[in-house]
């Protein structure tokens, strides 16, 4: 539960108590001692809370940063993907191309600034295909501000990259997109099928991947 959803209800009990303190005659010494008091409790709420999230996004792209400092990197292929949605996907066809021993980086999609968004930026530019999971409604937001997943697309148009849109089932193109990766949507892309996604998988690998296996099977 979260204690920053108390501070309005502390500060209607606080008003509360100060007008009957102040009808039951205490002195304005007193009241401004009792509203000093609560504005400190609620200070330390929000203090602690600010505390806890910093820590929280430090931890995250902390870890971010490991998984993209792989010592087996660069990759050969990098799969870039939207969490709500497209996870699944992203991470079935990334076992399955590395059980056929690609080198594979899986973005995980994590928007912190800093050290991790370089790392994905240099992988991108190292890598020769570039898969993107098109799951439904995956580029809706990529007209917003700073949308990662819309900077990675455009990155790797930019480094022409082998692109390889996976259009999944439902998924359509938004009517407009950012000028920087409008080109997308002429990429030829594949729609692999859930009930054949071993055959998919060869397809991809045999028909739309420049890179090579780099360990035996």
């Amino acid at each position: 539960m979260n204690p920053k959803k108390f501070i309005p209800i502390i500060a209607m009990i606080s008003v509360l108590l100060m007008f009957i303190l102040m009808y039951a005659g205490f002195e304005q010494a007193w009241l401004a001692v009792f509203a000093g008091g609560i504005a400190i409790v609620a200070v330390s709420i929000i203090g602690k809370e600010k505390e806890k999230e910093e820590k929280k996004k430090a931890a995250e792209e902390s870890e971010a940063v490991k998984m993209s400092s792989d010592p087996e990197g660069p990759h050969d292929i990098f799969i870039s993907y939207r969490r709500d949605g497209g996870e699944m996907a992203a991470m079935l066809i990334y076992q399955a191309l590395q059980e056929r021993g690609y080198s594979v980086f899986c973005d995980a999609e994590v928007l912190n600034a800093g050290k991790f968004n370089e790392a994905l930026l240099t992988s991108i530019r190292a890598c020769t295909d570039f898969l993107l999971i098109c799951s439904p409604h995956a580029l809706d937001r990529c007209n917003e501000p700073e949308d990662w997943v819309c900077q990675e697309i455009a990155e790797a148009i930019r480094d022409e990259k082998n692109i390889v849109p996976i259009m999944m089932k439902d998924f359509q193109f938004p009517e407009t997109l950012p000028e920087e990766i409008e080109s997308l949507r002429f990429y030829h892309g594949l729609t692999p099928q859930r009930e054949f996604f071993r055959e998919s998988i060869d397809r991809l690998c045999d028909k739309y991947l420049k890179s090579k296996p780099v360990k035996k099977k």
